[in-house]
């Protein structure tokens, strides 16, 4: 893949991550705030990408957050997603490359997210970075967003 379809790929991606989420990270200051556990984060994660690696779109969306959801319509995710993987297929190697809490400006009205980063090969494309947002929601971690680079 030349390095500009890589580019636009990467560049297309980043509005599958809401832009509020975007703004969080970029304003958070992680020395206020003492992050939580990531092991159950970093669990939902991996339950979400196994979904993603087997195809299971439908339910990757469906376990999304709402504020995923809201962003996102299905159908357009789903699309995407398709676009996505008949480039570079599924992963032949995913390992864990590093696990970042980024606490909201506001724990009344920001949602704290972990950032999830994962050094990837793939059968088209080597050595790529996943990215995969998770907030927790209800209790539960969700995934928020994802992008690949």
């Amino acid at each position: 893949m030349n390095q500009l379809m890589q580019v636009a790929l990467a560049v297309g991606l980043l509005w599958m991550i809401p832009e509020g989420v975007l703004a969080q990270i970029a304003d958070s200051s992680p020395a206020q705030v003492v992050a939580p556990d990531s092991r159950p984060a970093v669990q939902a994660a991996g339950k979400w990408l196994r979904y993603f690696d087997r195809g299971r779109l439908e339910e990757c969306w469906e376990r999304g957050s709402v504020e995923f959801q809201r962003q996102l319509p299905k159908e357009r995710w789903i699309e995407s997603m398709r676009e996505l993987r008949g480039v570079y297929g599924p992963p032949s190697r995913r390992k864990l490359r590093s696990t970042t809490f980024s606490p909201g400006r506001d724990p009344s009205k920001g949602q704290s997210v972990f950032v999830i980063e994962y050094d990837s090969r793939f059968p088209e494309a080597e050595n790529r970075v996943e990215q995969v947002l998770v907030a927790l929601e209800n209790g539960e971690w969700r995934v928020v967003g994802y992008s690949l680079r």
